[in-house]
Parts: structure tokens; sequence; C-alpha cells
């Protein structure tokens, strides 16, 4: 049936993870802030877009603007370049079992979705059993001979998605191109090979053709194709709908008078229908003795687009053609055509569709990508070798970098470096007078894209990240998650359970943002990411581990701002809420648990923490140095994210749902001596562990200029967020007298040595960057007070700046062996070193190796080891 739908919204939601789509034109603001946004809202964040290469180079000049931020785009664009137009209109939504294919007229912009009346073929595919399964199977290889040649990009881009949907990934037979669906049968076009003209011929066969109605906004000036219909089939009449102001008819003097033509505007319509006033819909309705026809997508009536009878196309299109023995597809429409219009009363336009207003390039960049500050560029030279300056700019047009090159006859393969970290968003290349002599094409960033990765993996990732960036800190989901990361980041998540979880969550996700260092996430306050950076050129460990960071930064420096941002407006209004009688507001709710989900997740996250804790010391306390062959963004990553789990424990409060009002938190979280499995003691425990960790490991060398600088941000974020942790330890342990002895004797050693391992410094910005660390929840938690933790704060810091601590002046001593340790002297010429790196001595009562510090031979003499 024919019928009046909303194209996007009414996309199902869960069902598909994949788009790839075709157009003329595109609106990249359009693109990004609307259309993606819409799609990620539908669970579809793998998104790649084949668009005409005129129609994109002039985009991406005029919406440079538009992409000045520093982030990279999450998406991927070629502009296709041909001797005439790049014009179908497809879209391709690909599920792990399912796939919709919509073939139509608009293109992607505003109008092309919903202010022009547009013309799309929907069909949805869930079985290969299904009868309409051979027609989505010719569309994907169409799209996928696309794809061909244009470079490793595209053809990544089609791999992933034929990998994660079933139903395009087995062989398939293309024998048969007309697919019958009960008494009606439905059949692809395009005019790669042969003309729409000669398939049409083919499709109609001997059928006496009544009547031809033609539905287009655009036709040849001379009206050659409608001629040439009218020659072929011989029908009673042929009729145009056409509107004024829009398009381009043929020339008056063109038009047959067999030919009948109909205003817009003026025919009659479905009453309780309503139209847009301007139509960009392409459809060919011939009435036969036999069968009905319809042909309907991006074709105008226009040679370019149909060819004639030994005359081939110009442009790509690509329609969907429909016939029934009993189907009126025409009177299905609901229009009514009863008073034609006299060639008089109509204005000519000037307009013309689907037309390059560029001189020829001879140059055509088939696919530009960049992954972190490496470069690579497919290029197809249609004329003689050539020197070239080749310029990346990123938005504003902004020149990032220039390369001088030789561009040899065919294709050419560019690889190169980019001096500097850099988010280039296209590149075009002028001749040596300066003169452009290719296409503008958008530089796809490789990073991203396999952000995006449809995999079952990849997904249930993205879906823990986008918890972990929204403060949903504690559900069974995240903490399995991050069970795993800390047990073994190697470890492969199952894909039965990933895409259960997958298809029964995905769909609340709304929007996200991609950024891809913590660079920008502290410049613009974070605000997001879409998914699981798996990497597949050697760089996948790095990737994942980047997004996590970035994840967690996200949620801590979005809900800072928030809370700083409520604290200036309440201080604004603060008189007012006093003279009314009301009280600050907290935005936390307490949870509810019950006391046996509550005793069980206490026991994981203990049996959690106490197997990193095994595996850290492994090598913490080892006598040798041991060589680890994972990178260091890994090694921080597992780090920061107990860090991040116990920042969390120290804020979230829940009640046991029997009724009790007393919150209650996961874990203890003030240090005691009698009980050794609390947040304040795993905090230091892990710090010094992982200290001696980094400063004990030989981790994998990093060649990757931007993965050096992604390392060196993280370690100083990350040591802000442990200076964070300890004022906080500080303030929940305030009145806690064992803990004011405990840090006295372990807190200075514990920073000092994070802190070298680390290889960073403090500085005057240090307290606030420190403070900017915490979130809101922690500092929404009673009894919180801003000045006082400034004050730790300062305090903490100024401990790092104080070298009167250090030995000798001072009793914190440097080792090789244990890093910063705090002497405390047992006898005159004698100390036992202490360190929270190791556990608990009962002999001794402290934690500390079966050392001793011998003051005379400033040495540490080890001794017989003592009962732990």
């Amino acid at each position: 049936m024919i019928d009046q739908r909303q194209l996007i919204k009414e996309i199902p939601s869960g069902k598909f993870h994949s788009a790839l789509m075709t157009s003329f034109s595109i609106n990249l603001y359009y693109w990004e802030i609307q259309l993606l946004r819409s799609l990620s809202a539908k669970g579809i964040n793998f998104v790649s877009a084949l668009v005409d290469s005129d129609c994109l180079s002039d985009q991406l000049l005029k919406f440079s603007k538009a992409f000045s931020g520093k982030r990279p785009l999450d998406f991927s664009l070629h502009g296709y370049k041909m001797k005439g137009a790049f014009h179908p209109k497809i879209h391709f939504y690909a599920g792990r079992e399912s796939v919709l294919v919509l073939v139509g007229s608009g293109n992607l912009t505003v109008m092309g979705h919903g202010r022009n009346l547009e013309v799309w073929s929907p069909v949805m595919v869930e079985s290969i059993k299904s009868p309409a399964y051979p027609f989505i199977r010719n569309v994907w290889s169409y799209l996928k001979n696309l794809y061909q040649s244009l470079g490793e990009e595209a053809d990544n881009i089609i791999y992933s998605i034929e990998e994660n949907c079933d139903l395009l990934r087995s062989d398939y037979d293309e024998s048969v191109t007309e697919h019958f669906i009960g008494e009606e049968s439905i059949r692809f076009f395009t005019n790669q090979s042969i003309s729409l003209y000669d398939q049409c011929r083919e499709w109609i066969g001997n059928d006496t053709i009544k009547t031809i109605t033609v539905m287009s906004p655009f036709y040849d000036s001379k009206a050659e194709l409608i001629k040439a219909l009218y020659n072929q089939y011989k029908p009673q009449e042929i009729r145009l709908i056409i509107e004024e102001g829009f398009g381009s008819l043929p020339r008056l003097g063109s038009i047959p008078d067999y030919v009948k033509l109909y205003k817009w505007d003026k025919i009659t319509k479905v009453s309780e229908r309503r139209y847009q006033d301007y139509f960009h819909s392409k459809c060919f309705f011939f009435e036969g003795e036999t069968y009905h026809f319809i042909l309907c997508g991006s074709a105008n009536a226009s040679v370019a687009a149909f060819g004639l009878p030994g005359v081939l196309p110009t442009n790509h299109e690509a329609s969907v053609g429909f016939k029934s023995p009993t189907t009126d597809y025409f009177k299905m429409t609901g229009f009514v055509l009863t008073d034609p219009i006299s060639t008089n009363d109509i204005k000519q336009t000037e307009t013309q569709d689907a037309t390059s207003s560029h001189a020829p390039i001879t140059l055509w960049v088939k696919e530009a990508a960049y992954l972190y500050n490496n470069y690579d560029l497919t290029i197809e030279n249609s004329a003689d070798a050539v020197d070239v300056i080749i310029t990346f700019y990123s938005g504003n047009r902004k020149a990032l970098q220039t390369v001088h090159k030789k561009i040899k006859p065919g294709n050419n393969r560019i690889s190169g470096i980019f001096k500097d970290a850099v988010n280039p968003l296209y590149v075009e290349i002028t001749n040596s007078k300066g003169e452009l002599i290719s296409n503008r094409q958008f530089v796809i960033p490789t990073e991203i894209m396999e952000v995006n990765n449809p995999s079952p993996e990849s997904e249930y990732k993205r879906k823990r990240y986008r918890e972990i960036e929204a403060g949903k800190f504690i559900n069974g989901e995240v903490l399995r998650f991050i069970e795993q990361i800390l047990n073994d980041a190697e470890t492969k998540l199952s894909a039965k359970s990933s895409a259960e979880t997958i298809v029964d969550k995905m769909t609340e996700d709304k929007e996200g943002y991609t950024f891809s260092s913590v660079a920008d996430y502290l410049k613009d306050d974070g605000t997001g990411i879409t998914g699981d950076r798996g990497m597949r050129k050697g760089e996948k460990t790095a990737s994942q581990s980047s997004m996590l960071f970035d994840s967690m930064i996200s949620y801590i420096s979005r809900s800072s701002k928030e809370k700083e941002d409520e604290d200036i407006d309440e201080e604004e209004t603060e008189d007012v809420r006093k003279s009314e009688g009301r009280e600050k507001n907290k935005s936390q709710k307490t949870a509810v648990r019950t006391q046996k989900n509550a005793s069980e997740t206490e026991q994981r996250i203990n049996k959690m923490f106490d197997k990193y804790i095994a595996h850290l010391e492994s090598i913490a306390l080892s006598d040798k140095v041991v060589k680890n062959e994972i990178p260091m963004m890994e090694t921080l990553k597992k780090y920061m994210t107990a860090v991040f789990f116990l920042y969390r424990t120290f804020s979230y409060r829940y009640i046991i749902e029997s009724g009790e009002s007393k919150e209650r938190s996961l874990i203890e979280l003030k240090r005691s001596a009698l009980y050794r499995k609390t947040a304040t003691e795993y905090f230091y425990r892990l710090t010094s562990l992982f200290a001696l960790y980094l400063m004990k490991s030989t981790l994998l060398a990093e060649e990757n200029g931007v993965i050096q600088k992604k390392n060196e941000t993280y370690k100083q974020y990350s040591f802000e967020l442990c200076l964070a942790v300890f004022s906080i330890c500080d303030w929940i342990n305030e009145g806690n007298r064992d803990y004011r002895y405990w840090e006295s004797n372990y807190k200075v050693a514990s920073l000092l040595t994070i802190q070298k391992a680390f290889g960073v410094k403090v500085d005057e910005n240090t307290p606030t960057n420190v403070f900017k660390r915490l979130d809101r929840a922690i500092q929404e938690l009673d009894g919180f007070n801003k000045a006082s933790m400034q004050q730790y704060i300062h305090d903490n810091v100024a401990l790092l700046a104080d070298a009167k601590l250090l030995y000798p002046d001072g009793d914190i001593l440097w080792s090789d062996k244990f890093g910063y340790v705090q002497l405390k002297r047992i006898k005159p010429n004698m100390a036992v070193p202490l360190t929270m790196a190791y556990g608990y001595n009962k002999s001794r009562g402290e934690y500390c190796p079966d050392y001793l510090f011998l003051y005379d031979s400033q040495r540490l003499l080890q001794v017989k080891p003592s009962n732990r």
C-alpha cells in the first residue's frame, strides 16, 4: 500500500546497529545534529554514507565552521565521483537478524527527510526464507560494489556489517532480478551497466501500456525521455504531474500534444492527508492491460537518469519497481487527475537537478582516513602525472598540514604522519598554481569508526561505558564489567550474553558524543562517547583503554561542572530560598537493596579488589624487573578503573528494603584496625602497589606520538584523581583516631611514590584541578564542606612540595626496591620501613616488608620473615 510515514522516526528501535546510505546531496549540519542523534537513539551508531563528490566538497567548505571543535567526528563519508551525478538515495539498516532497506528520492537533507514530498519503498526482512530476502541481497550487492576499491576504510565498513548480520554473512546467487511476493513482484533497478530504459523495456515486456503517469520534478529540456517512452509503448496518453517554482520542466515548445499536464497544487488528493507544498518524488506509473507497474526512486524523467535506446545514462541511479496484475498503484496514491492545464499556464524555472557547478577535476580522492597521527589517502588520477600540494583542513578552513607529492596516473596510495595531534575535517589537492584539481574529501577518523563497530562485544562495552558516563554506578552489568577489567583485561566478552543484554537494554540510550582525548573533555566539560574503540590496526588495546578513560573522565567532569553551576545559581537565589523556608535539594536518590543482594555485592567487591591486589603484588613485590607485554594505557586503564570504583563507592548510599531508614555503603569506608577490607585501606594499598608495579615493569614501548601524549595526559589526570581520593579519605575519616595515626605513617610515602611513578609535577593550579575531580555525588553527601575539602586538598599538595620531610631531614626515605617509605624508629640506630605496598605484619603491627633500616650504614637490611 501507499501511505504517508515519517521516515526516520518510524525506524524500529533496537533492531539495527548499522546504516549505509547513499545520496546526491547532504546537509552536514542536519546530518550530525539531527539525523545521527536520531539514529543513535535507536541503537544505530555505525553509520556511513556515499555522497556525490561535488556536493560533499561544497558542504565541507560551507559547513566547516559547524565542525570547528577539536573532537573527531563519529561517522564515515565518501565523496563519489563520476561523469554525471552520483544520485541514488538508499538507506540500508542492518542488525543481527534484521535488515531494513529504503530506496527512494530523498537526499540527506532537511528537505529530503520531511520538508519535501518524497517517495520511499521500505522492505523489511528478518529471515532468509522471506520472499523479499533476494531483493535486499540485490541492494546489498549494489552497495558493496560501490564501496569496493574506495579504500581500506570502505572495505572494513562492508566487512564489519556483514560479519555482524546473519542475513548478509552467506554467499548469494543473484541470477534472478525479479522477486515475487504473492501475486506482486519487486525488482531493484540500477544503471551501472544497463540503462534504466532498457531494463524497463525488458521488465514491461509485451504488455500493452494504456497510460503512463509521471511524477518528477526534473525533466529533459527537450522532453527526450517522455518522447522515447511514447514511441516505445504508444500509450493513449502520458500525464505529467508538475509544480511551479521547483524543479525544471521541458521547454514549452518541446512538450508534445499527447502529453497532459497537471499542477501539483490543483490535483485532487485524499482529504484527510496533508501534503508538502513541493514534491521531490520520482514515480513512473505504467497502466497495462495485464499488469500495473510503478517505478519509484531517485531517477528523474531525464536521459541522464534513464538513458535511451543506444544511449547510456550519465548518472548513477537506484529505483524500485513493483508489478501486479490487480493492484492499481496510481489509484493507491489517492490522487485524482481531472483538470489538465495548458502549457501556457505554467511558469518555467531555471533550476537544474543533479548537475555539478564545478569544472571537471582530474584527481579523485576516493578515501581519506587517519588513525591517531597516521593518515592514508587513496587517490585516482585520470590525467598525466602531476606535482601537487595536499592540504588537510580542520573546521573554519584552518590548514593543518601540507604535503608535496607527485601523483602518477591511475590509483595512488599515499600514507604519512601528522606532525601534531590533529583532528582533520577534510583534505583537498591543488596544483603548483594553487588551483583546486581534486574533490574535497572528508577524512574518516578510523579510531572512531571502530568505536561504533557493530560486534556484540563492542555493543556490550558501549552500553557499559554509557552507564558509567551517566553515573549509573552499581548494577549487575557494570559490576561484572569492572570485575572483568580488573581480573583479566584481555578476556573476551561472551557474544551470547552480550547480545542478550543489548536486545533488552540498548534502546534506552538516547544520544552520545565522541571525544578522543582527556584534553577535549577537560576543555568541553565532558559530554560523552558513543562506543568501543576496538582497533584492527594493532591499536586495539590502546583504543579500548582510551575509551574507558574518556567515559570515567566524562562522568566526573560533567558532574563536577553541574554541581559548580548549581552552586552559583543557589548563591544568587539564597535569600529568596531562605525567605520561603526551602532547603537545598539533593539530586541524589538513595538506592534500595535487599539484604541478600547487599551482602553478595560486598563479597563480590572484596573478591574483585583482592584479586587485583594479588595481580599487582606479583610484579610490585618481585625482586626483579618484569617485562610486561601490555601497553601503558592498558595498565593505566585497570588501575584507574579500580580507583574510579572506589571513588564512586565513597559516595554511594543505599537502604535495605525492609523499611529501615539507615543509609549504608557498599563496603565499609573508614579505616579500621580490626577490619582490613575498607575502602580507605583498599585505596592506599592499590595506590602504593600500583606505583611499584609501574616502576618494576618494562612496559611495551609506545611509538605513536598521539598515544604517547594521551598517556601523559591520562597519567596527570590519574594522579589528580588520586589526590582527590586521598582528600576524600581524610574527610570521610574525620574524628577517626585510628586513621589519624595510620595516615601519618603511610600517606606521605604513598603520595610521593605514586607521583614519582607517574612522573608528574604539581604547581599552583593543582589544588584547583584536584577539586574539579570531585563529582556531584561526593559534594552532596551529608557533612560535605567545600572549604574543608579544599583545605584537605591544599594540605596534601603541600606535602608533596615539602623537602624537609625527606631523609635525612625527615623520615621519608627513597628506596629503589620499595619506593618511598616512612621510617618508624624502633631503636636509636634502627627503623622499620613502612609502606602500604606490603601486607599487614602482625609481629610489628604495621604494613612493612621484612627489612630494617640501619642509620649507621644508611641501608636497608633484609631480616628473617616474620608472621604476617
